[in-house]
């Protein structure tokens, strides 16, 4: 029997939604847990008012003696209900609530340790779509682009070099309309969702920016369910490189990063780079827009199409920072997806210690704290000297 290979998890109401895949097929797991945060015991047992309100909004609570306090664990009636309820102890009572920020999946995770997540093992695709460029691309406040226009094709490639691409078959009809457009894109979502979850991890270039976001407004336009996207990690592939390569760019397009990583092998004329030096499709087919390629070069979309899966699979076979990504991901016992973050990552490390020497965290803090925070101007420090060295005031 296959090690048991966690994909991903999904906070519940009363419990944890796990995703596993073992022996190649994959099933869910709900597991019972209740979610809770920690309260000095010396604020509860003073305060009459919080003793009431938390036999009446919590499933139970339990004395818990850390080696660093004396607290009331606080366990939720609903999973839920833990911002809210924290929200509204700190403000109306006053007092200081800990492990608060924390929510099921990764208390879960936290308290089982031992079971290992085998993110070494992930079935990992790379991931691209072109989508109608006819009109202009907007962004939104966080810079995530709105998704104003329908998906033209798409193409996946597991590292195996085995590659799946798809089209909207709406160019199939001849003089066809924008509704021809809309309606197959429909049927394309659906298979694409489908493809999709085949894989356990998926990599898209600036995904996080745009493919992922992309396809996800889109599927909910058409009204077609969103939580297959749920069944497995998505990954941006561009932030991880960043993460890892410890340089600076003018340009991380795909194509320059690409060009910039393999600029050796180019200039000694080592290996297969004709997916790096391929002369872009605009100056190839005189086309000026994605949506003339689709309607008149359909080929030559599906060339272009697969080029940026390539060289995802390409960089990652000379990097190799999924590697890196898994080992750091077993160190602190998260999925592969916590690791893209440096801070998230740690912050799982950190967590694990205080459990195994049974510590109580502090909360980070609240949203709203953060926003208050960022308020306050302090005053600028008084620079003594312009020259560098040492010097004293005295």
């Amino acid at each position: 029997m296959d090690d048991k290979v966690f994909i991903t998890a999904q906070e519940i109401r009363d419990g944890v939604n796990i995703r596993w895949r073992q022996d190649n097929k994959y099933f869910n797991e709900r597991v019972s847990f209740k979610n809770y945060f920690f309260i000095l015991f010396d604020d509860f047992q003073d305060n009459a008012d919080l003793q009431k309100y938390c036999c009446k909004n919590f499933e139970k609570g339990s004395e818990f003696f850390a080696a660093n306090g004396h607290y009331i664990k606080c366990y939720f009636k609903d999973n839920f209900n833990r911002n809210y309820l924290r929200k509204f102890m700190e403000n109306n009572f006053g007092i200081t609530l800990y492990e608060a920020d924390i929510n099921a999946v990764k208390h879960w995770l936290i308290e089982n340790q031992d079971i290992d997540l085998h993110q070494e093992q992930l079935h990992i695709g790379f991931f691209d779509i072109e989508t109608d460029d006819r009109k202009q691309l907007q962004r939104d406040l966080r810079g995530n682009v709105i998704a104003n226009s329908a998906i033209l094709s798409y193409a996946l490639k597991d590292k195996n070099d085995n590659i799946i691409y798809n089209y909207n078959k709406a160019r199939d009809i001849k003089n066809f309309t924008q509704e021809d457009l809309e309606r197959e894109e429909k049927i394309l979502i659906e298979q694409m969702f489908l493809h999709l979850n085949t894989f356990d991890l998926v990599h898209a270039y600036n995904g996080y920016g745009f493919d992922f976001t992309f396809i996800k407004t889109r599927a909910e336009y058409h009204d077609v369910g969103t939580a297959l996207l749920n069944n497995f990690q998505a990954a941006d592939y561009m932030i991880i490189y960043k993460k890892y390569i410890y340089k600076s760019l003018k340009s991380w397009s795909l194509q320059n990063v690409s060009k910039d990583a393999f600029k050796k092998q180019i200039a000694e004329n080592k290996g297969d780079m004709t997916e790096v030096t391929k002369i872009d499709w605009k100056e190839k087919t005189g086309c000026k827009k994605i949506f003339e390629l689709y309607s008149t070069n359909k080929e030559v979309l599906k060339e272009y199409n697969i080029q940026d899966i390539n060289l995802m699979t390409m960089l990652e076979k000379q990097v190799k920072f999924d590697e890196l990504s898994f080992v750091l991901s077993e160190l602190s016992h998260t999925p592969y997806i916590t690791t893209i973050w440096n801070s998230h990552s740690f912050d799982y490390a950190m967590l694990n210690k205080y459990y195994q020497r049974k510590l109580v965290a502090p909360s980070k803090p609240s949203k709203e704290e953060v926003e208050k925070r960022k308020k306050i101007h302090l005053g600028g420090g008084y620079t003594y000297c312009f020259k560098p060295g040492l010097h004293s005031l005295f």
